[in-house]
């Protein structure tokens, strides 16, 4: 009942019966059946049993499931061992069958000992225990020191298929034998969680992973199973021994510890397996996070939301604030849902997300098929990877060509730069270059060039270096600014494309406060001078192959730089007010320039504007009357601070109007605007679930890639495939002429 409570409540709320894990996972996966032993369900679940030691203790849990008194001990061992000698039967090595046997043979003498000598001599116990190990280790012995293989029984094939339905049954045997047994709401309850662990790895299959994830549910209540199972063993044991059962004895104290220790060995060595070769940890993801951390500093992304497509999800949540999708589709809705179609993937990629970032290679490429398409060949660039650890070079990081290279220069026309274009004679144009915000001594001087190269086939070098020389009479510094950051060669420069360089520079001490003259020098390859080929627009040519931009940069001392942040950030205080918002975002941006890295500052005044600009945009939308005009605004609003008023006001009522609109155009099964009107209402008010989910399949059917479709298709080719095969054997029968 609470379960089904809480079910129905999550249905409700976020719109799918599964959770997107499921579809993410399961549903990529090819069916296998559960009730086939060699599936990959069952290897997944015995290599498990093995390797952790939980199928040797197989009496130890069902003797705590059912537990000790009277006959449950023997029914428990009676489980335990037929199941153990069936199991290893069918194996194909049957390399335990020889212990499985010996060990229920023991076990069946010394209940049927138990059962006609009240007690039973411990000498001949101890002694067949003595003669059960010693038979199980000179096998072993000899199987080592002469290679033996095992002794293969032959098994008919129809005795394979019936562990599963012998296992299955002795769960329905567990649940039902408990019943009146001391501690039974416990048995019950450790039980059945396990059980439900076990079935849920049956479903999950496999993984990946090191370590058997999938088994993880079942450790906790496992281990309170076990807890009961080795003191119903202490119990039966003491018993045995003619000594009391009310308490534990130095006996039942002995096997509950040695129990205990022998589930150490099977531990240490898969730990031990784990950190000999570790796969991937969250400490590995953070080094991918400040990989792509630094790849956005170096863009100077901090006027828009990064967005950035890749995997292991978890630590990039932790430790990033990118706008995250998921390749995977675990925390990503759409990818979950549509898997890797390549329709959906051109669209949600390339012409709504658009993501600044892509890491994908390896299995993951070959899966998505991602590096086939034209829009990402042509539209990203793999720039150089990072060491992840000791022995690996991480790869597969793209970034978006239009970042670094656009058509027009500057990138924003609102905004005033130096300078007109002026050519070298080694065709490349310096198109001008920009100064938003005063540095401080000793700060952080940032500043934007615009390049371009006259691109020629029958170049056979194109590769060249700007300078950018800070000069005050005797005062000069020089920096070196590597076109397209080093991470796409000048020779791969297409036609027409313009570098818009963003740099970040240190000033040295020697440039005190002051005005200084900026000078662009390009130099070759070979280490040669370009020379300036002039323009009458263009800045004073002072030198061989100088350009100067006269009094471009202004180095302020730390009092007038401390007051021209603060007025900076007072205008964009103002500009929001006054319903200004680009303005606005434009002064805390120069705010930002003038802070260089100072992190705690900007922090500090984030919490205030961010709710300025979203109160800003959100009113800006009051200028519309149709909803769909109002989502860009809201969107910003959104993206500025969901938790603002004025905001979440906004949205709910523009969501709800969408919403009503796609719904009566989901009626009429009209999918295109059934899509854009949910995708809008979903962009404006993230809490929109079923919003979420229509525009999902709206989009499906737009795309034509919804299930009846593709099953449609896939008779279709089914069918034509069986046609050609029957012409070309109808063909190969035809006599030749």
């Amino acid at each position: 009942l609470p379960f089904g409570l809480y079910h129905a409540w999550r249905y409700n709320y976020f719109a799918w019966e599964f959770p997107n894990t499921y579809y993410g996972k399961l549903e990529r996966r090819a069916t296998f059946p559960l009730l086939e032993w060699t599936s990959k369900s069952w290897q997944y679940t015995r290599d498990f049993a093995f390797e952790m030691g939980w199928g040797f203790f197989l009496p130890v849990f069902t003797m705590g499931a059912i537990g000790s008194r009277g006959w449950r001990w023997p029914l428990a061992f009676g489980i335990a061992a037929g199941t153990a000698v069936l199991v290893t039967l069918v194996e194909p090595a049957q390399r335990a069958l020889l212990p499985a046997v010996v060990l229920a043979i023991l076990g069946v003498f010394w209940v049927g000992l138990a059962t006609v000598e009240e007690r039973p001599p411990k000498a001949l116990f101890l002694a067949g225990v003595v003669v059960a190990a010693g038979l199980i280790g000179a096998s072993e012995l000899l199987r080592q020191g002469y290679d033996m293989a095992p002794n293969q029984i032959p098994v008919f094939d129809a005795l394979k298929t019936v562990p599963p339905y012998a296992l299955i049954s002795v769960g329905v045997v567990l649940f039902a034998a408990s019943w009146g047994a001391r501690f039974e709401a416990s048995r019950r309850l450790t039980t059945g969680l396990v059980l439900a662990a076990v079935l849920f790895a049956l479903i999950a299959q496999w993984d990946w992973m090191n370590g058997y994830r999938w088994y993880a549910p079942a450790v906790v209540p496992g281990s309170l199973l076990f807890a009961l199972g080795a003191h119903g063993f202490a119990q039966v044991l003491q018993r045995t021994f003619g000594e009391s059962t009310q308490t534990i004895t130095v006996s039942g104290a002995i096997a509950i510890i040695g129990l205990t220790l022998l589930t150490v060995p099977a531990n240490v060595a898969h730990t031990q397996k784990i950190a000999a070769k570790p796969q991937t940890k969250p400490v590995h993801v953070r080094h991918r996070v400040n990989f792509v951390n630094g790849v956005r500093d170096t863009l100077h992304m901090d006027y828009e939301r990064f967005i950035d497509l890749d995997v292991d999800q978890g630590a990039h949540l932790y430790w990033s604030d990118f706008e995250m999708l998921d390749l995977a589709g675990l925390i990503d809705v759409p990818f979950a849902q549509h898997k890797f179609e390549q329709p959906f993937v051109r669209e949600y990629l390339f012409y709504e997300k658009v993501p600044h970032f892509i890491h994908v290679h390896g299995g993951w490429a070959g899966s998505s098929r991602i590096p086939r398409l034209k829009e990402f060949r042509e539209g990203y660039v793999e720039i150089p990877g990072y060491i992840a650890n000791r022995r690996e070079f991480h790869i597969g990081n793209h970034v978006r060509r239009n970042l670094m290279l656009a058509d027009s220069w500057p990138p924003d026309a609102r905004v005033d730069v130096r300078g007109e274009p002026v050519r070298f004679d080694n065709d490349v144009m310096v198109h001008g270059i920009r100064v938003p915000s005063e540095p401080a001594e000793k700060g952080k001087f940032y500043v934007e060039i615009g390049v371009s190269l006259e691109v020629s086939r029958k170049r056979k070098e194109d590769n060249f270096r700007v300078w950018l020389i800070a000069e005050r009479g005797a005062q000069h510094h020089v920096w070196d600014l590597a076109p397209t950051y080093d991470w796409i060669t000048p020779r791969d420069w297409k036609r027409g494309e313009i570098f818009q360089g963003r740099y970040s520079l240190d000033l040295p001490e020697a440039l005190t406060a002051g005005t200084y003259d900026l000078v662009v020098v390009v130099v070759n390859s070979d280490g040669s001078v370009a020379q300036v080929l002039g323009s009458s627009a263009g800045p004073a040519t002072v030198a061989t192959g100088e350009l100067r931009y006269e009094d471009a940069l202004t180095v302020l001392d730390a009092t007038a730089w401390s007051k021209a942040r603060e007025q900076d950030r007072a205008n964009a205080i103002a500009h929001a007010s006054a319903s200004r918002c680009f303005e606005a975002e434009h002064a805390w941006l120069l705010a930002r320039r003038h802070s260089g890295h100072d992190r705690a500052w900007i922090d500090e005044q984030w919490g205030e504007l961010r709710r300025a600009f979203a109160t800003c945009y959100a009113e800006a939308s009051d200028a519309y009357d149709d909803p769909t005009k109002k989502v860009p605004d809201l969107v910003k609003a959104r993206e500025h601070d969901h938790w603002a008023p004025a905001y979440r006001d906004r949205a709910r009522e523009v969501a709800d109007a969408l919403m009503e609109r796609g719904t009566a155009s989901r009626e009429g099964q009209d999918w295109e605007r059934a899509y854009r009107y949910f995708a809008d209402a979903v962009a404006v008010d993230r809490s929109r679930s079923w919003a979420r989910r229509w525009a999902e399949e709206a989009r499906a059917y737009r795309l034509e890639i919804d299930d009846e479709t593709m099953a449609a298709k896939e008779a279709k080719r089914k069918a034509d495939v069986e046609k050609r095969r029957a012409e070309l054997k109808q063909r190969s029968k035809s006599p030749p002429r």
